[in-house]
């Protein structure tokens, strides 16, 4: 790098004894700059647009219909004393509303992998690695370097004074790297990557992939289409990009009653979860209540305090596993015998049916005061829920990452209500609604079947 530096300054030191070779030199210099303060780092934002023109079959004529596809990002690349990615991704409804597909910050271990720099609910920084959607660690180098290290300035051809145009194959790579997790056309040939300059600085880059045909795999009928695409970048922050990572909230005194409604949350206490959802806007309802006791909890599916073959048992082994019992109709009571149902629980961690609620942090949470509720910051929003306060054999696994709010009342230094909102939409079904968590019976809860 100190040699790139001493080869720079001596063209910039031999451009003032040629005057004659000025504006080209200073154009040379421009670019040669840019090429290397970009590989310490840029903030790219901006918008994809897409427009698929449906076909009369398979290489088939053009019907006239058309769909419009636009999605918004902003992605962040420092590479400087640490390597670390940022990137936030949007799509649209059709009526125009924006929704988040990722939201994501990464930094490089030691060991090259990456990880997702988090605040947790503890109130603590940690790094949690990255998985793959196999269930494979994540190559940093591979899955989240900044592509614009690799340019050269011979990669570039110029058009004007202001503009220049990158060389297909590295236009191709870069595309590739940045987009191609939105969508397949990325990966294909760049038609042109024009790169602009205003006031000697890059401002922005728009890359046109080659027109392709392709089909809908997710619709009815495979239908065939020919796609095009723009990508629209806004650059900034050149050379000096850094990527937002979590620091520790503070505590006020505000947190000193959440934190006491927190931790009486412990072995002792009835929880009654409602579950209100949609999917695809049609709505739907489940009902369950827990006793939670020293020695055991017990699950009434149903939430309305009749025993059926549906419900649970648990008894806490001393190792931190469980033993179920279910439900014997013909005696009325509960055995092991009865949980042939639930033969994969024995033995199961204790944690499949406790929520960790006492362990969380009262920091990590905003207070309202016009409202008397406490919202999750939103670095934990996405996640708090399923983690720390749904019981895991209610919580929608899949949703883990689609919280979209966390908010808790008190009531006299008491936890009252857990209400967690989330959202999620794929190419399957979009699916919404609300856990409302409602807590009572601090400490005097008892179960409500003995153990048989």
């Amino acid at each position: 790098m100190k040699r790139n530096i001493a080869i720079t300054l001596s063209i910039c030191l031999l451009s003032l004894g040629l005057a004659s070779c000025g504006d080209k030199t200073e154009k040379v210099d421009m670019l040669s700059k840019t090429v290397e303060d970009l590989a310490s780092g840029v903030k790219i934002s901006g918008r994809i647009d897409e427009t698929a023109k449906f076909l009369n079959g398979r290489g088939g004529s053009v019907t006239g219909e058309t769909a419009q596809t636009r999605y918004d990002f902003e992605y962040v690349f420092e590479n400087r004393d640490t390597n670390g990615f940022e990137r936030k991704l949007y799509g649209f409804e059709g009526d125009g509303t924006r929704y988040n597909l990722v939201n994501e910050v990464l930094i490089e271990g030691q060991d090259g992998l990456a990880y997702y720099n988090e605040l947790g609910y503890e109130n603590k920084i940690i790094d949690v690695p990255a998985e793959a959607s196999n269930g494979d660690d994540v190559n940093f180098g591979y899955f989240c370097d900044n592509p614009f290290r690799y340019l050269s300035r011979n990669d570039f051809t110029k058009i004007d004074n202001n503009t220049y145009n990158l060389e297909r194959k590295k236009a191709s790579f870069i595309a590739s790297k940045l987009f191609s997790t939105v969508d397949v056309i990325f990966d294909e040939v760049i038609k042109t990557a024009k790169f602009y300059f205003e006031d000697s600085k890059l401002v922005s880059i728009v890359f046109e992939p080659k027109q392709i045909e392709t089909y809908d795999t997710f619709g009815l009928d495979n239908r065939y289409f020919l796609l095009d695409a723009k990508a629209t970048i806004q650059v900034s922050d050149i050379g000096t990009a850094t990527i937002t990572r979590q620091s520790v909230r503070p505590h006020y005194e505000e947190h000193d009653a959440l934190n006491v409604a927190f931790d009486e949350i412990e072995d002792n206490y009835t929880l009654d979860v409602v579950y209100n959802f949609k999917i695809d806007n049609q709505p739907d309802s489940v009902h369950y209540k827990f006793y939670y006791t020293k020695n055991g909890v017990f699950w009434d599916c149903g939430g309305d305090d009749v025993a059926t073959t549906a419900d649970l048992l648990i008894r806490y082994n001393n190792n931190g596993t469980i033993v179920p019992y279910g439900y014997d109709e013909a005696n009325d009571k509960f055995t092991t015998a009865a949980a042939s149902d639930f033969s994969s629980l024995f033995n199961a961690p204790k944690e499949v049916f406790v929520p960790v609620v006492s362990d969380v942090a009262a920091e990590v949470f905003d207070f309202n005061k016009n409202t008397n509720e406490y919202h999750v910051n939103p670095a934990l929003q996405s996640f708090i829920g399923i983690e720390c306060f749904i019981p895991s054999c209610v919580a929608e696994q899949y949703l883990n990452g689609y919280g979209t709010d966390c908010v808790v009342t008190i009531n006299e230094n008491h936890l009252n209500q857990i209400t967690v909102s989330y959202y999620r939409r794929d190419s399957f079904s979009d699916r919404s609604g609300e856990y409302i968590l409602t807590y009572s019976n601090v400490g005097t809860t008892s179960l409500p079947y003995s153990f048989s």
